[in-house]
């Protein structure tokens, strides 16, 4: 009861009792010294565990926040960052605290007078107002910007990261205030000044000599400390380039990091605090963007073209209100990857009351900056399936399981959550516990196989088990929160404001005409529709040349077909360009070399390979689903080319009766008759149609064959060249042949 008593105590407060607890010892065993170890054990007992309650809160209680100086470092940009500065500096006042400030240090040629003002501001402003100051290079930096590191109190590095060669890529050479700035900044931190000196300048020669006092790096003008022996440890010339484990050993680093997490667990920070904030320095310019339904290739096409533009309109937060059961697999790590890329967005996901993250969903949530959800939705759940034989659902392989738990798993450590909760939700039989660190307190969630692989497995001590036996994770807002999986709860969308610093609600991102149409004509109606129009029109531009509306007709319905398919995420170029190169070979076989030969086949297999391609985001199907899929583009297609079949001979039969193709055909008065009227009153056995030709003029002429006529092909008669058909026989080019029959276009030719 007393421990518990006194945990609850305010420190102010126990300091008054324990004044009053040594008073009553004091006055109640001075006649009892036997009594009096025993008290003054119960005592520091006491005062033990309090310490300990204590510490750890005020652990808990500590704070930070990531600041990235990402590219070139401007003017403008230098402002932003002092403005961040103050401002979180200023906040963290008004709470009584000192924050952790981590600047984390990108690549980008910067101006020196830039970086020069930017230290200033760190050594004077940053650092007596922060707890600490830490530069984290995440990867190879070279230039001017590698005095903001040195301006701060401690460096940490990725494990492939580097410092070096300042002035090395076409920097000019440094002058003397250079030289001294960093000349100071080495003193400052204690680093060895001819290190520094030498990532400044290629031209010095840097020794590592051997002193009484130990080794120590030197230039060759420092002769008071050059009397020992020593060795070049830079050549004249040569960039100086101290890679992270050189840096380390050279205790130049203060730790070395595969990931912001571990900077996190390092300095006892929140998660919140190594996360990415654009929106620091700057007013919140937000925007919301529904993820709902069933996540596919037409969903990942509509939230891409939304974050495009929310981009357009220089929005600095993006939020994405959740409501999802999840879909394919790979249409949901697109869309997780794209929103984890966009690093300078601040992304939120939201998950509001009585709606659920599932599956894929989870996914792009995860694939956020930050996560809020209400107490009572979901996250989670998300075990890939596939139909089997039967078209059930069953569970996929186990090594397609595992490579879908480690993508997942990469993209929550990579926003600094859990990696074995984001693989517990993909692999049901994972073991997730939490686990508590004896020395540091740190509290953390590890699977078996992360916990053995620790430094220290001995350290940990497990606290509860997370997971359930052979079922995916699955967590409501509080169970998440209570596994720092997600940042905070909240009971509204009012409250989400408040939280993440916006005070008016944001607009939200509705789907555009583009979109709508997009899902309309992705349908298999329109598909059908589309196909079938598109290709009843090209065959009437085929039989009734110069009939240019159907030919424009034609091209517009398969252009909109590619490009619904194309925006849907199931078409790209090479479908494009199997259609196309279908078209050409189709024109080679009709116009070039007419009969029905490679070109032929070739052109027909392009335009079905391109449709059915077109309709499904795999090249050949593998599973029943995909058979299934397959089958049903094909069906389709097929369907769409009956029916035109069959509208091309109803056609052929009725067209001149309708009022629209009337006026295109030319209706001859006179009954048609076999045989054409002579002076002599004798047939010549040549045929005409009942009406009147355009070609009718050529009716018994004799010509030549330019092609070879099988049975289509090419003739010349006089200077003019026109398309014929022999009379049922092959006729090789070079024949003589002669009309024989005119019916409408068709004009037929027999080898004399």
């Amino acid at each position: 009861m007393a421990l518990v008593f006194l945990n609850t105590l305010d420190p102010v407060t126990w300091e008054k009792r324990v004044h009053f607890v040594v008073f009553w010892q004091h006055s109640h065993f001075k006649h009892r010294p036997l009594l009096r170890p025993l008290w003054w054990t119960l005592a520091m007992s006491l005062l033990a565990t309090f310490s300990v309650s204590t510490g750890v809160s005020q652990e808990a209680e500590k704070s930070g926040k990531l600041i990235t100086l990402e590219g070139p470092l401007t003017a403008a940009e230098v402002v932003r960052i002092q403005r961040a500065v103050r401002l979180i500096l200023d906040d963290h006042l008004t709470n009584g605290k000192r924050p952790v400030l981590i600047f984390e240090i990108r690549p980008g040629a910067s101006q020196y007078e830039e970086c020069r003002k930017l230290v200033h501001f760190i050594r004077n402003t940053a650092r007596p107002g922060a707890e600490n100051t830490i530069a984290y290079v995440p990867e190879p930096l070279t230039g001017h910007k590698i005095m903001i590191a040195l301006a701060c109190q401690e460096l940490v590095m990725h494990t492939d990261a580097s410092i070096g060669n300042i002035t090395g890529n076409n920097v000019p050479k440094p002058d003397s205030d250079q030289r001294i700035l960093y000349r100071d900044l080495a003193r400052d931190r204690n680093w060895p000044e001819a290190l520094v000196l030498g990532m400044l300048d290629p031209d010095l020669e840097i020794y590592r000599t051997e002193t009484p006092d130990g080794s120590r790096f030197t230039l060759p003008d420092d002769k008071a400390i050059a009397t020992g022996p020593r060795a070049i440890y830079k050549p004249r010339g040569e960039p100086l380039i101290l890679k992270s484990r050189q840096c380390r050993t050279l205790s130049l680093a203060k730790l070395i990091v595969p990931s912001r997490a571990e900077i996190a667990a390092h300095y006892q920070l929140p998660r919140q605090a190594t996360l990415d904030d654009p929106t620091l320095g700057v007013t919140p310019e937000a925007v919301v963007i529904h993820v709902d339904g069933v996540l596919d290739p037409i969903m990942r096409g509509v939230l891409f073209r939304s974050i495009d533009r929310a981009l357009s309109l220089d929005k600095n937060l993006i939020i994405f209100r959740i409501d999802s059961p999840g879909g394919l697999v790979d249409a949901s790590f697109d869309i997780a990857n794209r929103i984890k890329d966009l690093r300078e967005i601040r992304t939120i996901a939201y998950v509001p009351k009585g709606t659920e993250a599932l599956s894929g969903a989870a996914f792009v949530a995860l694939g956020c900056d930050e996560i809020y959800m209400d107490p009572e939705s979901i996250i989670g759940d998300a075990g890939p399936v596939k139909f089997d034989q039967g078209g059930m659902f069953e569970h996929a392989e186990e090594k397609f399981v595992s490579l879908v738990a480690k993508q997942i798993g990469d993209i929550a450590e990579f926003n600094g959550r859990p990696r074995a909760l984001a693989e517990a939700m993909v692999n049901r039989n994972l073991v997730v516990k939490e686990v508590r660190n004896k020395l540091t307190n740190q509290r953390s969630f590890l699977s078996d196989q992360e916990l053995r692989n620790q430094n220290n497995p001995d350290h940990w001590e497990v606290q509860r088990i997370i997971t359930t036996e052979n079922l995916f994770l699955t967590l409501n807002g509080h169970e998440a929160e209570a596994c720092t999986l997600i940042d905070g709860l909240v009971h509204n969308q009012y409250e989400l404001w408040e939280q993440i610093g916006i005070s008016e609600a944001p607009p939200e991102m509705k789907r555009t005409w583009v979109d709508t149409l997009v899902y309309f004509l992705n349908s298999g109606l329109s598909a059908f529709l589309l196909i079938f129009l598109g290709t009843s029109l090209l065959f009437m531009e085929i039989s009734v040349p110069g009939l240019s509306i159907a030919g424009i007709g034609s091209s517009l319905c398969f252009m909109l077909f590619f490009w619904s398919r194309f925006l849907g995420g199931t078409a790209g170029w090479l479908e494009v360009l199997l259609f196309l190169a279908g078209i050409v070979f189709l024109s080679i076989e009709i116009f070039v070399i007419p009969g029905f030969g490679i070109a032929g086949i070739s052109g027909i297999l392009f335009l079905f390979s391109s449709l059915i391609l077109a309709s499904q985001t795999f090249y050949l199907p593998r599973s029943p689903q995909q058979w299934g899929v397959t089958m049903n583009s094909i069906s389709v297609l097929l369907g769409a080319l009956l029916l035109c079949m069959v509208a091309a001979l109803v056609m052929g039969k009725y067209a001149h009766r309708l009022p629209l193709f009337r006026q295109l055909v030319l209706s001859n008065p006179a009954p048609s008759f076999s045989g054409s009227p002579n002076p002599s009153g004798k047939s010549n056995g040549l045929a005409y149609s009942g009406y009147i030709s355009p070609f009718q003029h050529f009716l018994g002429k004799q010509g030549t064959a330019v092609t070879d006529l099988r049975p289509a092909g090419k003739a010349q008669f006089d200077s003019a060249f026109l398309d014929v058909v022999a009379d049922g026989y092959f006729i090789p080019m070079g024949q003589a042949v002669q009309v024989i029959e005119i019916s409408g276009n068709r004009i037929v030719v027999k080898q004399v």
